[in-house]
């Protein structure tokens, strides 16, 4: 489903879902995942269709239906995705647990970045796993230079196109 969401929409590629894929199977049984940026659904849905056990906190200022009627057509459990209407720092900063990977997608702005980095990279388990949308993209060319500042000491564990993908 998210690969046909992919295609439809174009906000992720193929590729991108892939490597989602490629990361959240790498973590922990009933693993919590904080996505930032609601959008279609297309990451929580690439999410949820290869770990079902996930717990998902999706974050995002306003209300985006798509994202629930996307996951409702894709017949995914619902009650494994809670939405928070937020700016994802603030949510960062308030939020009681520890995660195991969180999906950067939100405000692009380089402060928005560096915002998001510093709220919750601090709150990312050890070995889990922080990815970043729209890195290396024309429109956003900032985004890239924060994202590389902040991640010199993780391992990178994969790059798609405008998806890039660290451990912790």
């Amino acid at each position: 489903m998210a690969t046909e969401l992919a295609i439809k929409h174009g906000m992720l590629s193929v590729g991108e879902v892939k490597l989602i894929h490629k990361c959240v199977i790498m973590l922990p049984e009933n693993p919590v995942i904080i996505n930032i940026g609601a959008g279609f659904g297309t990451s929580v849905i690439a999410m949820l269709e290869k770990r079902s056990d996930a717990f998902i906190f999706s974050i995002d200022k306003k209300p985006r239906s798509e994202e629930y009627e996307n996951l409702l057509a894709s017949k995914i459990d619902t009650s494994r995705c809670l939405r928070i209407l937020s700016d994802s720092r603030r949510a960062g900063k308030n939020f009681p647990y520890m995660v195991d990977m969180v999906f950067v997608d939100g405000d692009h702005s380089n402060e928005a970045v560096q915002r998001d980095i510093d709220s919750w990279l601090p709150k990312i388990a050890a070995g889990g796993v922080i990815l970043f949308h729209d890195y290396k993209h024309p429109n956003v060319p900032g985004l890239t230079t924060v994202v590389d500042a902040a991640m010199t000491e993780h391992t990178k564990i994969g790059e798609e196109r405008y998806l890039i993908a660290f451990k912790i």
